[in-house]
């Protein structure tokens, strides 16, 4: 019987990891909040490969609590709004988030840490200015 691929991420906070798993489409399988230290990262990665063969894992730097504000944004905005159930296949997963990211996010999401531009027009600022 072949095995579930997984992928894991780890939010750090000031006291805590917080796992999360989800399989290569993208169907949340579940999380998990442990303790800063070794034993409770180690408890975190034991839980992800029981829920099947951990493909990647992705941790946020210890200490960097907050730090990574923008990308959590953007992923937040992405499950809300393009993310809204599981994909068939990983190239359909692949296909339908790239399209989102260039056709509708890059050209027309206005960000507060961008100065209310799109990220394309802030790029395009970027590059007049160099």
């Amino acid at each position: 019987m072949e095995q579930l691929e997984v992928i894991l991420g780890v939010d750090t906070h000031l006291d805590m990891y917080v796992g999360a798993v989800i399989s290569e489409t993208g169907k949340f399988l579940g999380t998990l909040s442990v303790a800063v230290e070794t034993a409770g990262y180690f408890k975190l990665l034991s839980w992800a490969k029981s829920l099947g063969h951990l493909r990647r894992a992705g941790v946020e730097g210890a200490s960097s609590y907050g730090a990574n504000a923008v990308a959590e944004s953007f992923f937040a905005t992405l499950n809300n709004e393009e993310v809204t159930g599981v994909y068939e296949t990983k190239a359909g997963a692949h296909a339908a988030i790239a399209s989102y990211i260039h056709s509708f996010y890059n050209p027309t999401r206005l960000h507060s840490a961008l100065g209310y531009l799109s990220p394309n027009d802030y790029a395009r600022r970027l590059k007049l200015a160099a």
